[in-house]
């Protein structure tokens, strides 16, 4: 039936898309696992507003501590933020936090599914979203207020790091006090390597921190490939190799930073091959060609 909507909407017919994604949506019953099946199918083919509808689904089954439940909304969040819907994507969380200050077997649920990171991260994300949101809006004291709440929440929180970090550049006292907890994280994130050496996630994150803030360009640049080749090497299903794209996506950004246009371009363009329905990475191409072709036309090439 999706597979059909997929047609109607190639032949401009969403109106009659819609109803058969209705029809689509009720097969899976009060499956849980069946909608978290249907909906990382949808997302793979690039339907994210339908494969969102299916993990609506999930939280609207619940219980609230269901562990499929908790991954929806966290599986959600994500996909809104990603698309700028970041209001909506702080709602998706709402929920499981007021249930996580009131409930502790909603945080034990959601300590087993975060495993060594800690529950305090999902609050954090929750005010990252509604900082990014406030941006939109312009509204800067509102953003640095959620940031700082974001921070409050998990230090070590590296978008919420690389948004107070350009926020502050006009405040040298913030300015300082994030650069103070940039390099904490940073430090923490290479003992992160020692324990973990075969990991490529630790080796990403560092080199998205330092590309988006300040530090060794260079290092940041061996450690994000460092991350791709571990990542390429142990890929074995269609969505590991997907995965690959976030670690180029890195890539790209520890370039772009060190104003390496041509290499930036190139590697966000290997990342949109491997993930072309990723709406972030996706922008960040155009972002990357537009730089590439002004600084070719300011060098007279």
């Amino acid at each position: 039936l999706y597979t059909l909507c997929e047609a109607r909407v190639a032949q401009g017919n969403r109106e009659s898309a819609e109803r058969t994604a209705e029809q689509a949506l009720k097969l899976g019953g009060d499956s849980a696992l069946e909608h978290k099946s249907v909906a990382k199918a949808l997302l793979d083919r690039g339907l994210i507003e339908w494969s969102d509808r299916e993990l609506r689904y999930i939280i609207q089954l619940g219980p609230i501590a269901s562990p499929l439940a908790i991954e929806a909304r966290l599986h959600l969040s994500q996909s809104l933020h990603d698309r700028a819907l970041d209001r909506q994507a702080a709602e998706a969380l709402q929920g499981l936090i007021e249930a996580m200050d009131t409930d502790m077997n909603v945080v034990q649920q959601v300590r087993e599914i975060l495993q060594d990171r800690p529950p305090g991260m999902i609050r954090a994300r929750f005010f990252h979203y509604l900082a990014c949101d406030a941006e939109s809006k312009k509204e800067i004291a509102k953003q640095r207020e959620y940031l700082d709440k974001a921070l409050e929440q998990d230090k070590a929180d590296v978008d919420a790091l690389i948004s107070a970090y350009r926020l502050s550049a006009a405040d040298a006292k913030w300015r300082a006090d994030v650069i103070e907890l940039v390099k904490k994280a940073v430090d923490e994130t290479r003992r992160a390597i020692e324990d973990a050496p075969d990991d490529p996630t630790n080796y990403n994150q560092l080199a998205w921190l330092v590309a988006n803030t300040e530090g060794d360009l260079d290092e940041a640049i061996r450690l994000s490939q460092k991350s791709v080749d571990l990542a390429r090497s142990s890929a074995t299903t269609q969505e590991e190799f997907r995965s690959v794209s976030m670690y180029l996506d890195t890539l790209a950004h520890c370039y772009f930073a060190q104003k390496d246009f041509a290499n930036a371009v190139k590697y966000q363009a290997e990342a949109v091959k491997l993930d072309p329905h990723s709406a972030p990475i996706g922008r960040q191409l155009k972002t990357f060609r537009q730089a590439l072709t002004d600084a070719q036309s300011s060098s007279g090439k």
